[in-house]
């Protein structure tokens, strides 16, 4: 597998993707497992993002917000959400207005473009779920955040994991050896006709691609090591309810399975089993 930079979607592809999505994205939490993903990534962000109340912070692609007003009333911090996609943003601006105060704004920017989030301006910064899998060039957009964070800030970045996509395509029965093979020697997969051609990463390459731009490693983790995500939980509306989304409805194995990613998430040996990776990085001081 590489992780060569290589163009993904054209811009119209782009937007052909993220305006439906954009409207019915928070209504994929309906399905249980998100909502247990959710309550891993909002572990890790508190272990790992230490801004102060009052300081700024940059959700990198952050869509419609949700990440950001979470992020605000959960560390009183500001927040930018900084997104290519108007139709996320268009959506992020409707979460804002509903707000009694001025700590989360938005900023309409291409993370491969340097220089669009400034510079030295943000304290820390976080990307959930897969936004570094939409871009063409993983070094730039890193370049990118860390131009904007000021000297020793931490930045949490989330990818799709290159092995739970290469099994998933292996044991569908539905993909071809084209696919296989694609996804196997270049990290790239074709999830659904609807879907753009994305980039998965391993533990390996996802850090290359930050430490190429010259961030320093702390951590990764694995999210959603053991607990995956049904076939069910992939679409909207819901048209069944995936296994694991109905054993999750259950307080105490919701509980129980999140005391058990927390507790694994970390393991080397066990890092590239999740479904995303996360990955905690420092600008150098």
């Amino acid at each position: 597998m590489t992780s060569e930079a290589r163009r993904l979607m054209t811009d119209k592809e782009f937007d052909t993707f993220f305006e439906p999505y954009a409207k019915n994205a928070e209504k994929f939490y309906d399905a249980a497992y998100w909502r247990f993903a959710d309550e891993l990534v909002k572990h890790h962000i508190r272990s790992m993002l230490s801004v102060e109340p009052g300081g700024n912070v940059v959700d990198a692609g952050g869509g419609t917000g949700r990440w950001a007003n979470w992020l605000a009333d959960e560390m009183g911090v500001s927040v930018c959400i900084a997104d290519k996609s108007t139709a996320m943003l268009e959506q992020a601006n409707q979460l804002i207005a509903r707000r009694d105060d001025e700590l989360v704004s938005t900023l309409h920017c291409d993370l491969e473009q340097s220089g669009t989030l400034g510079s030295e301006v943000y304290d820390g910064g976080i990307s959930t779920y897969g936004v570094w899998s939409f871009v063409s060039d993983p070094v730039a957009a890193f370049r990118t955040v860390l131009i904007a964070l000021k000297p020793g800030a931490v930045f949490l970045a989330m990818a799709h994991g290159y092995a739970n996509a290469l099994e998933s395509k292996l044991n569908s029965g539905g993909a071809s050896l084209e696919e296989i093979t694609m996804l196997r020697d270049t990290g790239i997969v074709k999830w659904a006709d609807h879907v753009p051609s994305l980039r998965t990463f391993s533990s390996t390459t996802f850090a290359e691609a930050a430490e190429a731009a010259g961030f320093e490693r702390l951590r990764m983790y694995g999210i959603g090591v053991v607990v995956h995500p049904g076939p069910e939980d992939f679409g909207y509306p819901y048209i069944s309810e995936s296994n694991i989304s109905a054993s999750l409805r259950n307080p105490d194995f919701f509980e129980s399975a999140l005391e058990t990613e927390k507790l694994i998430a970390v393991r080397p040996e066990l890092v590239d089993r999740g479904t995303n990776l996360l990955i905690a990085l420092r600008k150098p001081s």
